[in-house]
């Protein structure tokens, strides 16, 4: 018998062939190294797919895409007028953050909730209605609960108080706008709702940021509480002469946009807010950068500071520093509603 080259009377192994070599030249553990190949590759095979199975697990439960099935066509609102959170283009193509949040979101959930855009006194007429589904970008104020449920809040937004160059923003805030004529969005119900704190302002509603920028610079009214919109909007059409001074409120909760559903649909507001949550910080914070510049997470890391030892030292003396700030250049630096210096953060 040769060393390596073992083989058998026939009858005993069912066939008259050499076995596998078993020799030094055969491989680790008798078998030859083509063998142990494939089962490597067979092994790392296994584990990519079980990676990418956990990567790509469903959010939802068998009922909720149960759910799903049985209403293929969902439809939500929201309205055309907020530049950049929803723009509408030339070729009548949608774009802006409440696309792409949305896109992500279905991305998220594996499903193709569709959006629909249009004046939003009307958008909300319709879901109000029935005629869609819920409404995006919308805040979950008390007034609305007769008709929708509100997801989890998917982002913050602050309403800024808008003044003509020449004008300064009063010490109190609103308070002390008694008197005069202040423009908003109509239908913005939650800047209706803040407005109608201070009955001695004059509300004043109208229906498009063209509008409300037209009527301030010719003084016929003298002020305007909208969010970051009315800014964008002026810089994309080169208007000058106004801009926003004032954060409102200074002093309590900012607005948080939520996605509004139909009442009777509550099995959608899970599953929405599923998807809601697997959307990470770092997703949200580049939508903000493409829309709205640079990312809140790196506005924030301007503040973080590197000081050496004589540095910190120095500090620890001069316990008080005073610097001077300009009271008319919000949100940068402003004057809040109780006359406090402020700054962005």
């Amino acid at each position: 018998m040769r060393r390596g080259n073992l083989s058998v009377p026939r009858g005993e192994a069912g066939a008259d062939q050499p076995l596998a070599p078993t020799g030094p030249d055969s491989g680790s553990g008798g078998f030859p190294p083509y063998l142990w190949l494939g089962v490597l590759w067979l092994a790392l095979f296994a584990v990519t797919r079980a990676v990418s199975g956990d990567a790509a697990r469903d959010l939802l439960t068998p009922a909720q895409r149960g759910w799903l099935e049985a209403h293929p066509r969902i439809v939500i609102g929201g309205g055309d007028g907020w530049p950049p959170w929803l723009i509408r283009g030339k070729d009548d193509g949608l774009s802006g953050f409440a696309v792409d949040h949305l896109a992500l979101l279905n991305k998220k959930l594996g499903t193709e909730i569709r959006l629909q855009a249009g004046p939003w006194p009307e958008i909300v007429e319709q879901a109000e209605a029935g005629a869609l589904d819920g409404l995006t970008l919308s805040a979950p104020l008390p007034v609305r609960r007769a008709h929708f449920l509100f997801t989890r809040p998917f982002v913050t937004v602050p309403d800024f108080l808008y003044l003509r160059d020449s004008d300064s923003p009063p010490a109190n805030g609103l308070s002390g706008l008694s008197g005069y004529r202040v423009g908003y969005l109509r239908k913005v119900q939650r800047v209706q709702d803040r407005l109608a704190a201070y009955p001695a302002i004059e509300a004043v509603p109208m229906d498009s940021l063209a509008a409300l920028a037209d009527a301030l610079i010719s003084e016929h009214i003298d002020a305007v509480v909208a969010s970051y919109t009315l800014d964008y909007w002026r810089a994309r059409h080169g208007m000058l002469g106004l801009g926003p001074k004032q954060i409102l409120p200074s002093d309590g909760p900012r607005t948080q946009f939520v996605y509004s559903v139909r009442r009777d649909w509550p099995q959608l507001v899970e599953i929405l807010n599923r998807g809601l949550a697997a959307i990470n910080e770092d997703e949200t914070a580049a939508l903000h950068r493409r829309w709205f510049g640079a990312a809140i997470s790196e506005r924030e890391s301007f503040g973080q500071s590197r000081l050496d030892a004589p540095e910190r030292a120095w500090l620890r003396q001069h316990p008080v520093l005073r610097a001077g700030i300009d009271s008319a250049w919000a949100p940068v630096e402003y004057v809040d509603a109780d006359g406090q210096p402020s700054l962005f953060q």
